[in-house]
């Protein structure tokens, strides 16, 4: 949520974006980058399918409508942009929230 707040963001969009994030079982944007920490994971624009788990953690159910998923798609490739963000992430600070498969 920090980086759509630093995108500058709206607070009626950010509840949208919120409640996507926590559908999408995001915490970090480490969450929706590849292992190298510089692309965006596909997987992250589509929603995600109700039996699918990408997260260890337990979220809240939200249940998205559209509008809300077709925002979070804009603002994610608003944040990370097809050619990747310009610097990795660093290393791990303690173990992910993420499940990789």
């Amino acid at each position: 949520m920090h980086e759509f707040i630093q995108a500058g963001y709206p607070a009626a969009q950010l509840t949208r974006l919120n409640r996507v994030r926590k559908f999408q079982q995001v915490v970090f944007l480490s969450c929706v980058l590849s292992a190298l920490g510089k692309h965006l994971e596909k997987q992250y624009l589509l929603q995600r399918p109700a039996n699918c788990k990408l997260s260890t953690l337990k979220d809240p159910t939200e249940k998205p409508p559209r509008k809300d998923l077709v925002l979070w798609r804009e603002a994610l490739r608003q944040i990370v942009p097809e050619c990747g963000i310009p610097d990795r992430l660093g290393d791990h600070l303690h173990k992910g929230y993420r499940i990789w498969e």
